[in-house]
């Protein structure tokens, strides 16, 4: 193999999530590459669970009547080998053996892209890279998932971002999504997503074909050394929500092309870890981070013409939200307006 892989998965409190995950990565067909699995300082246990796991001393039960059941069954042989790393007391990794299993302990919760960019520092370091996956814990994913996404951009040497058809865990006939595209002269969307999640959209093979897009869902995203040298690390003010999109138009700026390549598939769970769109968390961190996003990619005035009429929408939209959930609208709309991003001291 030519290649390395570095496999990224961030755990937050779902260790179950997360080691189905990983039975089902550890089955995939491409044979050179390493996982790193940072979690986010979990108050769950979930480190202990995913070494006891690593170590053979701890199975995870999975429902047999599953049609997905196979991707992650029958469990795989134990032990694994692998690496713990405190991030607390060692930010040095040049030092470490790379096993092929990495468990890196933040210490604490930065949100996403700060997880992923802990993972990104470990394979700098290592310096034996060619790629970045980032895969979301709450997905298992095609034996062959990796391999057609690096085959893929091997092919399309203008592509530094890939991404999966993504499809839904608990229905896996149904598309999630399979990228995004910019939406010229929408003025309440930077870019829409080309399957429209109010419908059923059953997969029936009208995505087959690999293709251009403009934004990529981070549950699944291929990034080459070079597109990840030039763009940068994934920004961290976000802290959960958006950093995917800032992160692919960023590299669109530095002229690299992003695909989908729909022959890697890849069933996702969505929001196992936040408690789902409508949790409080969400709302908060989508309404405050428009904010962020359109800020950097909206030309001046028009973001500001944006801004107001977004503040109104969403405060009028609120009225069919429970209490709850309309003070995380109203939260998310003071914090973006003064600029406070980061983690919310004030959700979990």
């Amino acid at each position: 193999m030519d290649c390395n892989v570095h496999i990224v998965i961030v755990n937050y409190n779902s260790w179950r999530d997360t080691l189905e995950c990983l039975e089902s990565v550890l089955r995939n067909d491409y044979g050179e590459f390493k996982i790193i699995v940072v979690d986010n300082n979990s108050q769950d246990g979930s480190m202990d669970y995913m070494i006891n796991w690593a170590e053979g001393r701890l199975d995870i039960w999975n429902d047999p009547g599953n049609v997905l059941y196979e991707l992650s069954n029958p469990p795989i042989a134990k032990p694994i080998d692998y690496t713990f790393i405190d991030f607390r007391e060692n930010k040095d990794f040049s030092s470490y053996q790379s096993s092929e299993l990495i468990f890196i302990q933040s210490g604490q919760n930065n949100g996403f892209a700060a997880a992923n960019n802990i993972a990104i520092k470990y394979a700098e370091q290592q310096n034996n890279y060619r790629y970045i996956w980032l895969l979301n814990n709450d997905a298992v994913i095609e034996a062959d998932a990796l391999s057609t996404l690096i085959k893929g951009v091997k092919g399309h040497s203008e592509v530094g971002v890939a991404g999966s058809k993504i499809l839904y865990y608990s229905n896996p006939k149904r598309l999630q999504n399979v990228g995004s595209k910019i939406i010229k002269g929408s003025f309440f969307k930077l870019c829409k997503p080309i399957v429209n999640l109010t419908d059923y959209n059953e997969d029936i093979g009208q995505y087959d074909k690999p293709f251009y897009v403009d934004d990529l869902m981070g549950a699944s995203m291929l990034i080459t050394k070079d597109a990840l040298h030039d763009v940068g690390i994934m920004p961290e003010e976000y802290f959960l929500y958006g950093e995917e999109t800032d992160f692919n138009f960023n590299a669109a700026k530095h002229y690299y092309k992003l695909m989908t390549f729909p022959d890697s598939r890849v069933y996702h769970k969505k929001g196992s870890s936040t408690g789902g769109d409508d949790s409080a968390l969400s709302i908060y961190y989508r309404t405050r981070n428009q904010f962020i996003l359109y800020k950097k990619y909206m030309p001046i005035l028009k973001y500001i013409l944006y801004i107001n009429a977004y503040v109104i929408k969403k405060l009028y939209g609120s009225y069919r939200f429970n209490s709850i959930q309309k003070q995380a609208i109203r939260k998310g709309l003071v914090h973006g307006i003064m600029r406070k991003f980061g983690r919310s001291k004030s959700l979990p």
